[in-house]
């Protein structure tokens, strides 16, 4: 895979999310190239104190599966397959950025 993705090249601002299934190598599958999961985390914030005395909140939680999509990073790894995702970082919206500034909200919000 280094070499293709050396080849070939990412996008600007693309990245690669690689997950490894945590078993021996000889028990791996493969490696898949995946779509990121849409199942969430159930958040839980646990009230701990530090041997200093003071108090901090440890984030934990409890994975809840939304899909059983097959392309999913989610699935590979349940089934003993390297995961490969792409993602990139700019989680903007352009379709309804485009959309939003026909509707002048920025004239509404000049106070």
């Amino acid at each position: 895979m280094q070499i293709k993705v050396i080849e070939y090249g990412l996008p600007r601002g693309t990245l690669l999310n690689v997950n490894i299934p945590n078993y021996p190598e000889e028990q791996i599958a493969g490696i898949l190239l995946t779509e990121q999961s849409k199942s969430k985390w159930d958040d839980i914030y646990e009230k701990r104190t530090d041997p200093f005395g003071k108090n901090y909140y440890w984030l934990t939680g409890k994975l809840v599966e939304v899909e059983n999509e097959n392309l999913s990073d989610q699935i590979a790894i349940k089934n003993k397959f390297v995961s490969v995702t792409p993602i990139h970082f700019d989680l903007t919206d352009y379709d309804t950025f485009r959309k939003m500034k026909s509707w002048g909200i920025e004239k509404d919000l000049n106070i």
